[in-house]
């Protein structure tokens, strides 16, 4: 069966597509389509002893800024069984993107690769999995803003989940939540968030990368790094810190969302890119024929490429009406410093203000 080229944004109905317990499909194919429907895209649901093999959902738009409920999901699936793929799909607004659920054989694993999501809203969560799900989840781009909860979420002990080369991005809160970690595998995955817990691992928060990596045993290769995506729905990165980081699995997923050859090592996240070099040595802010015109483009270019070595900027005398947030930059360390100062060494002749406030640069 195929279900190829449909476009139901306009539909107002619950579901796209729907197949209920009693439905048993073989060799379903969902491709180049769009759903906009306000409860799930794609809902599949078998029984235990009824479970569709074969089912596979590419390149498929799920949302398209069209979405009308807050329980939207744009992937549900449960009861699957050999040949399961999630591949390609781009997402934008679901609240559980993908969700996957007691899914799995001793056959061909189920494959969630080259997915693009972007999750906006409190507690929501860009791929869930349940109870007993045997699946690889590669080389996924997630992207969670609005208070959503998790990147990554684990809901249930697993019998053999991979968890690996993908880019878990949060604008707050953990990027992994693992409730019952079962025999479940992470490594070599961005995970990004501007909030204070990174992980939430079995009820136990870790802040920072090293604190979830030397206390779980997980996640030895894995990096902590904005990825810079190009806006909030092409979630191709541009950090340093993300390209050619990735574990060689081409022979599972040998090309990106664009069809595009994996290098090995392969970029992290949907999308095989080759990026910009890291900042290194001193650059210089305002006045004239400077590297940047203001101190918010300075920080958005380390934010985005990094550092392999000390960073000096020098700002030129003057004001600058902005505000700056700097977030934790990739490659910085004791060594690898960031610092900014006055280009005259008058410091109270650079002045940094906004709207209602003021100061100088020290």
């Amino acid at each position: 069966m195929q279900f190829l080229g449909y476009d139901g944004r306009d539909d107002n109905e619950q579901v796209g597509l729907y197949a209920p317990t009693s439905t048993i499909t073989t060799d379903l194919v969902v491709d180049s389509s769009r759903f906009g429907a306000s409860e799930s895209g794609v809902y599949l649901r078998g029984d235990n002893n009824n479970r569709s093999t074969g089912t596979r959902i590419r390149q498929n738009v799920f949302g398209d800024g069209t979405l009308a409920g807050p329980d939207y999901r744009g992937i549900y699936l449960q009861y699957h069984g050999d040949g399961l793929a999630v591949s390609g799909n781009r997402m934008s607004g679901p609240n559980r993107a993908i969700y996957v659920d007691r899914t799995g054989s001793s056959g061909a694993r189920p494959l969630v690769a080259n997915n693009m999501l972007n999750v906006s809203g409190s507690g929501n969560r860009g791929i869930t999995t349940g109870y007993n799900v045997d699946a690889q989840i590669f080389h996924n781009a997630v992207r969670m803003t609005g208070g959503a909860r998790a990147a990554f979420f684990q809901n249930g002990g697993s019998s053999s989940l991979e968890v690996k080369n993908n880019i878990f991005a949060m604008e707050s809160g953990p990027v992994l939540e693992v409730d019952n970690a079962g025999t479940v595998t992470l490594d070599y995955n961005d995970l990004y968030t501007a909030g204070t817990v990174l992980v939430d691992w079995e009820g136990t928060d870790y802040a920072a990368l090293s604190g979830y990596q030397s206390n779980t045993g997980q996640g030895a290769n894995s990096v902590s790094a904005d990825p810079a995506y190009a806006s909030a729905t092409d979630l191709t990165p541009s950090s340093p810190f993300v390209d050619d980081e990735g574990a060689d699995l081409t022979a599972t997923v040998p090309a990106d969302i664009n069809g595009t050859v994996r290098s090995t090592p392969p970029s992290l996240g949907a999308v095989e890119f080759q990026a910009v070099s890291s900042l290194a040595g001193t650059y210089t802010i305002g006045g004239a024929s400077p590297d940047y015109e203001d101190v918010s483009a300075a920080v958005s270019d380390l934010t985005t490429r990094g550092v392999d070595g000390p960073v000096t900027f020098e700002i030129r005398d003057g004001t600058y009406s902005e505000s700056v947030k700097v977030t934790p930059i990739g490659g910085a360390s004791e060594s690898n410093t960031i610092t900014f100062r006055s280009a005259s060494g008058d410091s109270s002749a650079v002045v940094i203000e906004a709207a209602g406030a003021s100061g100088s640069e020290p």
